[in-house]
């Protein structure tokens, strides 16, 4: 059956080594640009200014502030209807079961896309309410980022060109705006988004996603059942490219995400392996 949803999660990335730091470490988290209105990022940048009066309404016609936002991103379209996707992010990718990461990572969820000019204004309200708020509660504080975090434009601009981002169906898992991780508010420039990920890359305990919840000592026949179950695809542009991610996944001195696994572990995720080549003549 060819389903409008896909019961997998599919993080795409633009080279095949990519691909293969994917397989190594798991997926790493980096600083995406999102946009939103400019008076909620200005409410947010002047909290703890006692001068400063946070605006309630928006302007009529909303100008849009930028904010650099950590994250790892998904999407759910099934993969033989992700070619459109796949010329934007990359012919290369990772799927994990999205139920299963469902249980085990709390703020994976889907985006929720931005329609209309009212949601734009509750957004915003809630911005005044953090403003307000002076980190006397940080549940609220937490939760008001976290809702606007996983909040995307309907439509947005892309290489000259608007684009409708709907079609994307994004799930993400973002990290919360604090000391470790600061959300880049205002920020919109290359230079600056490279700093922000350099940072954020230089530390290891940050860098990496990681969707198994286990020991470092945990038996090895744990960890195979675990990636059996999380691992759903692994994805390559060409068929040629195919045999290449089978001999790093079977090299026994790769590890994949991050753990030392089986020969029949390896011999099962290399099962998984498929091609965009193979999908579009034979899907």
């Amino acid at each position: 059956m060819n389903n409008i949803v896909s019961s997998s999660l599919i993080h795409f990335t633009e080279k095949i080594e990519y691909l293969q730091g994917i397989i190594e470490n798991g997926f790493r988290y980096s600083y995406c640009n999102e946009v939103y209105p400019v008076a909620l990022v200005n409410n947010i940048i002047n909290k703890g200014n006692s001068d400063f009066e946070p605006h309630n309404i928006l302007a009529p016609t909303e100008i849009h502030g930028n904010v650099l936002i950590p994250m790892v991103s998904f999407c759910d379209i099934p993969l033989t209807r992700s070619e459109v996707h796949a010329k934007k992010y990359g012919f290369y990718g990772v799927g994990i079961d999205r139920e299963l990461a469902r249980t085990i990572y709390s703020n994976l969820m889907p985006v929720q896309y931005i329609s209309s000019r009212r949601y734009s204004i509750a957004l915003n309200e809630l911005s005044v309410l953090f403003v307000k708020s002076n980190g006397d509660n940080d549940q609220i504080t937490n939760s008001i980022k976290l809702i606007i975090g996983n909040t995307k434009g309907y439509t947005t601009m892309y290489k000259g060109q608007e684009v409708l981002c709907y079609e994307e169906r994004e799930w993400r898992v973002i990290y919360n705006d604090d000391e470790h991780t600061p959300w880049g508010w205002g920020v919109n420039d290359e230079q600056s988004k490279n700093e922000y990920n350099e940072r954020l890359h230089s530390n290891s305990d940050l860098s990496y996603l990681s969707f198994i919840n286990v020991d470092d000592n945990v038996s090895k026949k744990i960890v195979d059942d675990y990636l059996d179950k999380l691992i759903t695809h692994i994805i390559v542009k060409n068929d040629n490219e195919i045999p290449i991610m089978a001999k790093y996944i079977i090299g026994e001195n790769n590890k994949f995400f991050g753990y030392n696994i089986s020969h029949d572990c390896r011999l099962s995720l290399v099962s998984r392996i498929n091609s965009f080549e193979r999908i579009s003549k034979d899907y």
